[in-house]
């Protein structure tokens, strides 16, 4: 019996240290099958916006073409003074290729005319080099800031160097005898056209060539205290094929961008709107008239006096506008937590050990995979950027000693 009662404590021995040692096993298994995942936490800015479909309203006239075969004497967006010439009609293909021909002489007599009278004679190449770089630096300026009034000039300029350029190191001097060529040119070739019939400008403006047939609906004077009502009657009216027996000049600098708009988003806005057009161009404008509520709804009128060459042929086109704009602790989504009170917090890992730290999100802000919490630097126990923010874990709790 003696021996039969050592046995079964031995057996016994045996099985609890048996058990004890899956247990610990298991405990150890399971530290390092799942160790804790981390994600840096950054800084990122994130804009709250709103889209919205808007109509562009210009103070435009339409103007009737002469009736033949049209030549444009302008470009596309070029600013015109009164009394400068738009178009001329040609009763043939002959006489408007010759006209066409002559146009061309005319601007090359010109351009040889303003290098003879433009300044001393360079004869350094690498100086030429850099005053062309400089003028087509300033081309492309102009036209990133919408500055069209500079551009005729400096494209001038530009021409007048290229010409320079290439008669630089000409000891002969040609440009005098060139430009009585071109003008025997000229002579012959007018002397060969019928009399035209020209559009001239009977006021200063943009040009363009394109019509929609709204030119007369959507006009600024209707938006002086427009309902949404009115917004509503005037958007039932439809664009028209453009009429290629009428052209536009559009006059002054200011456009207007009108669009509806939920009343409670209305109620957001402030002068300056910032908007980003769906090209992706960003500007601001001023808030010219926000209608009355109605159906809860609102119509805005904005105004500006930027990009009005970009936008000379548009009549509806998309933006968002900026509401707000944020910069905040960016959030995995996976690791964003919520305690039995509502408090939301993430875990961080700080020192080798788990630290929980509070979070306020910005929720209208929320994004697929992420959030953005608001930025305390002040607050040593905010959440920082190139914080730790733990995303997988067991058994976590404030002050473990972490296992990665």
């Amino acid at each position: 019996m003696r021996n039969q009662g050592v046995w079964i404590m031995g057996v016994t021995t045996v099985l609890i240290s048996l058990f004890v040692v899956l247990y610990m096993g298991n405990h150890i298994l399971s530290l390092f099958s799942q160790p804790i995942q981390t994600v840096t936490a950054v800084l990122k800015d994130a804009q709250i916006t709103c889209s919205v479909s808007g109509t562009v309203v210009r103070d435009e006239d339409v103007l009737p073409l002469p009736e033949g075969l049209i030549r444009f004497s302008v470009r596309e967006g070029e600013r015109v003074s009164v009394g400068q010439a738009l178009a001329e009609a040609y009763r043939n293909s002959d006489e408007l290729q010759r006209s066409r021909e002559m146009r061309t002489l005319e601007e090359h007599r010109d351009l040889l005319g303003y290098v003879a009278g433009h300044s001393t004679a360079v004869t350094d190449i690498s100086l030429f080099d850099q005053k062309i770089r400089k003028a087509l630096a300033d081309i492309l300026y102009s036209v990133d800031s919408d500055k069209l009034p500079a551009l005729p000039g400096q494209t001038r300029e530009l021409k007048a160097l290229l010409v320079r350029q290439s008669y630089a190191f000409d000891d002969r001097n040609p440009l005098k005898s060139k430009t009585r060529e071109i003008d025997r040119q000229i002579r012959e070739i007018s002397q060969s056209i019928s009399a035209s019939t020209a559009l001239m400008a009977d006021r200063p403006g943009l040009f363009s060539s394109a019509t929609d047939g709204l030119e007369e609906v959507w006009t600024p004077s209707r938006l002086q205290n427009i309902t949404v009502s009115d917004w509503l009657e005037l958007s039932e009216h439809k664009a028209s094929q453009p009429d290629d027996q009428a052209v536009r000049l559009v006059r002054g600098w200011n456009w207007h961008y009108v669009f509806s708009l939920p009343e409670e988003q209305a109620q957001l806005l402030k002068s300056p709107v910032q908007l980003r057009f769906q090209d992706g161009t960003e500007m601001m404008f001023d808030i010219e008239h926000i209608s009355q509520a109605d159906g809860g709804v609102r119509v805005v009128v904005l105004k500006s006096d930027e990009f009005l060459g970009q936008y000379l042929s548009e009549r509806r086109i998309g933006a968002e506008i900026i509401l707000s704009t944020y910069v905040g602790v960016r959030i995995p989504q996976n690791g964003l937590r919520i305690d039995q009170e509502g408090q939301r917090y993430v875990f961080c890992v700080i020192l080798g050990s788990v630290v929980r730290k509070n979070v306020e999100i910005i929720s209208d802000l929320e994004q697929d995979n992420y959030y953005l919490a608001k930025h305390n630097p002040g607050d040593k126990n905010s959440i920082m950027p190139t914080d730790e923010i733990i995303t997988a874990g067991k058994d976590l709790y404030d002050g473990k000693i972490a296992n990665k």
